[in-house]
């Protein structure tokens, strides 16, 4: 469908004149001009009106094409589902977006298989996970705001930095998250968990300890109770409360949470070695 007439359609469907779309930065009579197929709007001019309508070009595209996304945003949704629920698999994922960037030179997409490829290698070739996810900061860091994308990318390399360096650059994530992207409460939890783990590893329990308990809240409304658990887990373990961090460990277990019950065991004998030296 051409653009004017799905700029028409969204319009009237919530409400808006054409006067809400201008904004003082076109006149009433373009407006009608571009909606009736008379006049193609420069790129920056169609961003704009997309805007106005409470849309992202993305979503535009998405509403265009008859509420179908095209291959590359389909590869942007299942990143974004891979890293939030684990419900993926990132080698599968990855070499889709290599068979993609075969027949297309995208950014976007470059940079998802890039940051796959440094979680894939994170546990096994901690350089060669910190060279991808290095390439995919040289672009980010340059960039003067970031998009939904680049925000799930950035907290998916955070852990290949250093701590001081990563609880920077998600503290500026996050200010962004929150006046940008307020629905993203996963994504908020996500940044303030990573930071705290970090902290953790570096055994700065006090501070991990602020950036856990900010989570609660957002884990909660998003009524994911296994990472709620899980949090308190590590609440617990940062207090040396161990018989309370094995009820936790327990409750994982019960409800079927085993990756996280995994996770959550071997920090748990690590902490009580590093309780029971001290």
């Amino acid at each position: 469908m051409e653009f004017g007439k799905v700029l028409k359609q969204i319009r009237i469907s919530r409400n808006l004149k054409q006067t809400d779309l201008s904004q003082d930065f076109l006149s009433r009579t373009s407006i009608s001009k571009i909606e009736n197929g008379k006049q193609i709007p420069a790129y920056d001019t169609a961003v704009k009106l997309i805007n106005n309508l409470g849309l992202t070009p993305m979503e535009f595209d998405y509403i265009a094409s008859g509420y179908k996304w095209n291959k590359k945003q389909l590869l942007i949704n299942e990143f974004i589902e891979s890293v939030q629920y684990h419900t993926k698999s990132l080698d599968e994922l990855q070499k889709k977006c290599q068979n993609y960037l075969e027949f297309h030179n995208d950014t976007d997409i470059f940079h998802i298989r890039l940051t796959l490829l440094s979680l894939l290698e994170y546990n096994h070739n901690i350089s060669v996970s910190t060279e991808n996810a290095a390439l995919v900061w040289s672009d980010l860091e340059k960039f003067n705001t970031w998009n939904k994308l680049d925000l799930f990318l950035v907290n998916s390399i955070l852990q290949t930095f250093p701590t001081a360096t990563a609880i920077n650059i998600s503290k500026y994530a996050l200010n962004i998250v929150i006046k940008k992207y307020p629905h993203l409460k996963y994504l908020q939890a996500a940044l303030l968990s990573n930071c705290a783990k970090m902290l953790m590893a570096d055994n700065n329990f006090m501070e991990a300890k602020i950036f856990f308990s900010q989570t609660l809240p957002l884990y909660q409304a998003l009524f994911r109770y296994d990472l709620l658990l899980l949090t308190k887990l590590y609440l617990s373990l940062c207090d040396n409360n161990f018989t309370q961090a094995q009820e936790y460990l327990s409750f994982l277990k019960n409800i079927g949470a085993t990756t996280l019950a995994d996770t959550a065991y071997n920090e748990f004998i690590r902490v009580k070695k590093l309780h029971y030296k001290h």
